[in-house]
This record gives structure tokens, C-alpha cells and sequence, in this order.
């Protein structure tokens, strides 16, 4: 079963590996849980992510992308 909390791990691990596009795309896919994120354990890991996610976008000058998972962490 795919859990915010192993998504996030998942992520995690990835990109400390250098896998860059797939720590993006299991970044994208745990911010994505939200309504599976709120209120419990992995809240604090899915606003770290907006972060994470964003480092990884400017790595990859998506500096769009950057802005919008910033605007989206900055209005939380």
C-alpha cells in the first residue's frame, strides 16, 4: 500500500541518491495526498516536501514550477 509516509521516504531516499526525476515525481505524488496528510504524522514531512520539491525544480531551473509549490507553501 502506498502511504504519504513511505511516498515520503520514498522521495527522500531518491533524491540523497542523486534520482533526481523520480524524487520529483514521488515528491509531486505525496503532495498530491493532502487530504491523506492533514491533521497526522506525515503533516509536518508534506510541508517539508513544498521545499524539497522546490530545491529539486530550481536544480532543474523549472523556475515556474518553483514559484508555484513556493505560493502553495507560502498560503498553508
Amino acid at each position: 500500500m502506498r502511504s504519504p509516509l513511505t511516498i515520503e521516504g520514498l522521495a527522500r531516499a531518491q533524491h540523497v541518491a542523486g534520482k533526481t526525476d523520480d524524487a520529483t515525481a514521488s515528491y509531486e505524488a505525496f503532495l498530491k495526498m493532502r487530504s491523506r496528510s492533514d491533521g497526522w504524522e506525515p503533516q509536518q514531512y508534506w510541508l517539508a516536501a513544498h521545499v524539497n520539491l522546490a530545491k529539486l525544480y530550481l536544480a532543474s531551473r523549472e523556475e515556474e514550477k518553483v514559484r508555484q509549490v513556493l505560493q502553495e507553501f507560502l498560503t498553508l
